[in-house]
């Protein structure tokens, strides 16, 4: 029998970062807390437009650490207001705002004295200029011709 080493903190808020960016998280930060408190090793910081979108993007994060990361949280609070859902993991705690909530409790501000990790930035999608009928390869995009009065005729 293979004993399950848990994931290290820091991976685990990579980890989850990178998985709030997919789903399209904005102001990802990652504060590394090691020594400077006992509670956590990092808080896992980010931003949503809105109280749904904050929801979503906390319920993922939830979904992911549990049945992929192997870090089932401890606690989950705030989640049906949406305007600051905190989940509560092993070693790592994660702080979803909306974008005024997370401004007015400045949480970086609190703990300025803490090392920022940068995630990298999130892939962006291909830039399409408005006009472009390319298919993405260079080709042009084939679009079906509207049928005709003249082929109606055909078939009678």
């Amino acid at each position: 029998m293979t004993e399950e080493v848990p994931i290290d903190p820091l991976d685990l808020a990579r980890a989850l970062g990178v998985a709030a960016q997919d789903k399209k998280a904005t102001d990802v930060t990652i504060l590394d807390l090691r020594g400077r408190t006992s509670f956590t090793d990092a808080f896992l910081l980010c931003s949503a437009r809105n109280g749904k979108q904050a929801r979503a993007i906390a319920e993922h994060l939830r979904v992911l650490a549990k049945h992929e990361l192997g870090a089932p949280p401890f606690g989950v609070e705030g989640a049906s207001y949406g305007k600051w859902v905190l989940l509560d993991l092993p070693g790592v705690v994660v702080h979803v705002f909306d974008e005024t909530t997370r401004r007015f409790y400045d949480l970086e501000g609190l703990w300025a004295d803490a090392p920022r990790i940068v995630l990298p930035p999130p892939p962006r999608p291909p830039r399409v200029d408005q006009g472009d009928t390319t298919n993405g390869d260079g080709g042009r995009a084939v679009v079906p011709a509207a049928p005709s009065a003249r082929d109606d005729e055909d078939d009678a």
